[in-house]
């Protein structure tokens, strides 16, 4: 795949955005394994992501985040890092709100609670979501 094919991949809609971009509201299309309910520590509810939707095929997974509708607030047990390939959104991250803007990149530790505005038409956000291990021996290592 060149940079053109996957310029149009990204930008392409997907079965999720046709209904977000529609509706302007969330789809949960990690059913039934996705999500389970917490609460946070001051009483709010707060969606958990469950890993072994991600992970049964390998300890990294990458995915184009769907535009259109406000993530929810949310956490779980893996390391998410988000690249901005093109336009900006806003997140906030443990209560504090951050713009990511083209080309940056923002890495979330575990059990972060973080949520996530509605993207728009050329606002392109992939996720890269790994588990803790593979974290620390693909960026971290031991000079002997």
């Amino acid at each position: 795949m060149n940079h053109q094919q996957l310029d149009e991949f990204l930008r392409s809609l997907d079965a999720v955005e046709e209904i977000q971009i529609r509706t302007g509201k969330n789809v949960n299309d990690l059913e039934p394994l996705g999500f389970h309910i917490t609460e946070s520590e001051i009483g709010h509810e707060i969606l958990r992501m469950q890993g072994k939707y991600f992970f049964d095929s390998g300890s990294i997974y990458m995915s184009k985040h769907h535009r259109f509708a406000d993530m929810p607030l949310h956490n779980h047990d893996f390391i998410e890092m988000n690249y901005m390939y093109s336009g900006q959104c806003r997140q906030v991250i443990d209560g504090r709100e951050i713009r990511l803007e083209q080309g940056q990149i923002c890495i979330l530790d575990t059990n972060v609670p973080h949520s996530i505005y509605a993207l728009g038409e050329n606002d392109i956000l992939v996720n890269l979501i790994m588990k803790m291990e593979a974290f620390s021996t693909t960026f971290f290592w031991t000079v002997q």
